[in-house]
């Protein structure tokens, strides 16, 4: 995969909306793609309550410093690695808050720091890179 830079807001601290913090395209660039993984672009995130409690300390769950937050977004598919089988370069995609928990069960309060934007880079970035399971496909009525 060719190394390419962009941008993306990093969380550090949790000192309100002063602690997010842009980090320039000079400075981040797109991590190897594993086998399970999908790169998208990002075209739309959500900047949710929760998250703006995440950045205010309130309330105090144990996040990842420098971690890229907010967990909602809706984007578009640019390449998947070599085991990933429900996605293909192109698809339109929003993503699952928890990853790690399947898509029959719903995630409990002890999944809550294993959410995209506390502990996993989460979607205020151009680019993401993230696990199959983290990823649905969109809904096809929603532009």
């Amino acid at each position: 995969m060719e190394n390419k830079t962009y941008a993306r807001w990093t969380l550090h601290g949790q000192h309100g909306i002063n602690s997010l913090v842009l980090d320039h395209p000079s400075t981040t660039s797109l991590q190897e793609l594993g086998d399970e993984y999908v790169l998208v672009r990002i075209h739309a995130a959500s900047l949710n309550y929760k998250d703006l409690r995440i950045a205010s300390g309130t309330p105090r769950l144990a996040f990842k410093d420098g971690v890229v937050p907010v967990s909602d977004r809706a984007g578009v598919v640019v390449a998947v690695g070599s085991l990933v089988k429900e996605f293909k370069s192109g698809d339109r995609v929003v993503t699952h808050i928890a990853p790690h928990v399947n898509e029959e069960q719903l995630p409990g309060f002890g999944d809550a720091t294993k959410k995209l934007g506390l502990s996993l880079d989460g979607t205020l970035q151009e680019f993401g890179v993230y696990p199959e399971s983290a990823l649905i496909p969109m809904p096809k009525n929603l532009s």
